[in-house]
């Protein structure tokens, strides 16, 4: 299954469970609303979980049409009976819940507008007749999302979702319109959970990938036969030091890297580009893609002090002084997109010369070839369907089976978090939901079933369970059916994904050699 579109994925996971027979339609009022903001990573294990606590025949998936070639990119919404017999606690029985879920803007929408007095943010609404059931559906809504309508409704989110620990979105993490997270007050206001641990890659064009594989070849480190080659033991690599370097500026051109003492173009594996500059397609400020990007290669804002943290390449616009900023005479060039689709739309576009950005591409009018890195997330692309290839960091491929036995480390615990009733946050039926959520969406049996879909020619990767949540195999071999992570960056049962990962508490210090 191609998880271009994740909210897509769950509409289609879920049909099975839903015939329409008891479907909840728009102009049924719920018993419980629930406003999920943040990160897309977690949407599919939601999903599923829902599928696992509503009634059969009740659940009835609503996706935002802004984009039609990917409903449900920025807005979606899941409405059913759940069975309260799968919930401990709840004073309903079988209550008609609602669950608005908002992608738009990333994971800093599921911190930043938790924090200090509490912000409202838009959601998709279902109530302004402004959804339909989709060609050939009884359960699957299209909605619009018409801006200055009731298509869009103001509220506060309940709970969140990022890819890092909340505390990471400040300096060069910090979205626009928001201030930086204030770390005192997220100790004091929010109850942070570890959710599951998503494996990130460094995704370059596919025609630098052949370059880097042919030179590869050329130093002996690769077989005379890799150039093109998809298998892991064909994947070229950078260092760490390399992609840090590159994510930072610090490389204007390609020709920068040597190969024998020979410029990289010189092992260009069909023609060399023309345009020799680096160019990074990065995420935007807010985005988690991004925040883990910059705490692992950058060490930004891991050192507590603004002054010391390395920041990231930006556009023109940036307000970091210290930021090398994108030049087009020079290089490197920068672009910065506002999801994981763009990042896949912007490296398609270097490679094959297209405009699929429009005005966010540096020469709207005409494309251009060049080599390009990205940030991303090993659920994509294991279809190889995009014109770009992940490589390894340090001479490890980005694996699961590598991040459980602790040679592959780009990788970065991800949280659920809500305020905590004290602070005005959720009670009662909502909060019993929510801590079911938290709880659950990255169960085991939940994870495993998400990771079927990221089989790539180099290995299984996507997702792992955190040891805070399933005990990980005695025997320390990784188990692709029982997909927990003996490591975590938790320290006294805080996640902080600044910290080194070690062995987790429920792990006995196995660990495979």
């Amino acid at each position: 299954m191609k998880h271009k579109n994740i909210a897509a994925a769950v509409a289609l996971a879920v049909a099975a469970y839903s015939n329409g027979a008891m479907a909840l339609a728009p102009t049924v009022s719920p018993d419980i609303t629930l406003y999920i903001g943040g990160a897309t990573a977690q949407d599919y294990g939601i999903g599923l979980l829902i599928t696992e606590l509503c009634s059969e025949g009740t659940l009835d998936t609503y996706l935002d049409l802004a984009d039609t070639s990917k409903p449900g990119k920025s807005y979606s919404a899941y409405f059913c009976k759940m069975k309260s017999s799968k919930i401990t606690g709840l004073t309903v029985t079988d209550p008609k819940v609602l669950i608005y879920k908002r992608s738009a803007g990333g994971s800093a929408m599921g911190v930043s507008p938790l924090v200090g007095g509490g912000t409202a943010i838009d959601f998709m609404s279902i109530a302004n007749s402004n959804c339909t059931l989709q060609s050939g559906k009884t359960d699957v809504w299209g909605c619009t999302v018409r801006t200055g309508t009731a298509d869009l409704q103001s509220k506060k989110v309940d709970m969140g979702v990022s890819d890092v620990n909340p505390e990471l979105f400040l300096g060069d993490n910090t979205p626009d319109g928001f201030d930086p997270v204030n770390k005192i007050l997220v100790n004091k206001q929010l109850v942070v959970s570890a959710a599951a641990a998503l494996v990130f890659g460094v995704p370059v064009t596919k025609d630098l990938r052949d370059t880097l594989q042919k030179a590869e070849v050329a130093q002996g480190s690769l077989g005379a036969d890799c150039v093109g080659d998809e298998t892991e033991s064909c994947m070229p690599s950078l260092s760490k030091a390399q992609v840090a370097s590159l994510y930072a500026g610090r490389i204007k051109t390609w020709d920068s890297f040597k190969v024998n003492g020979q410029p990289l173009s010189d092992y260009a594996a069909s023609t060399a580009p023309s345009n020799n500059l680096v160019h990074i397609c990065r995420r935007v400020d807010g985005s988690g893609t991004q925040a883990v990007a910059n705490e692992f290669y950058l060490n930004n804002p891991c050192s507590g002090d603004y002054g010391a943290t390395l920041p990231p390449a930006a556009k023109d616009s940036t307000p970091n002084k210290l930021a090398v900023v994108s030049n087009p005479l020079t290089g490197p060039v920068v672009i910065e997109n506002s999801g994981s689709g763009d990042v896949e739309v912007c490296l398609n576009d270097f490679n094959e010369a297209t405009v699929g950005l429009g005005a966010n591409h540096p020469n709207p009018a005409a494309g251009y070839k060049a080599w390009a890195v990205g940030v991303q997330s090993l659920e994509k692309n294991a279809t190889l369907s995009n014109k770009y290839r992940f490589v390894k960091v340090d001479g490890v491929a980005p694996t699961l089976e590598n991040v459980a036995n602790g040679s592959y480390l780009h990788w970065a615990e991800q949280t659920f978090q809500w305020r905590k009733t004290n602070a005005g946050g959720p009670s009662g039926n909502k909060l019993k939901i929510i801590q079911k959520i938290a709880s659950e969406a990255s169960k085991p049996s939940i994870v495993a079933q998400l990771n079927v879909s990221f089989k790539h020619s180099f290995g299984d990767s996507g997702y792992l369970v955190t040891p805070q949540n399933a005990t990980p195999d005695a025997d320390g071999v990784f188990d692709a059916n029982n997909p927990v992570n003996p490591y975590s960056h938790s320290f006294n049962g805080k996640v902080d994904n600044c910290l080194a990962p070690t062995v987790y508490g429920k792990s006995n210090g196995a660990s495979a050699l």
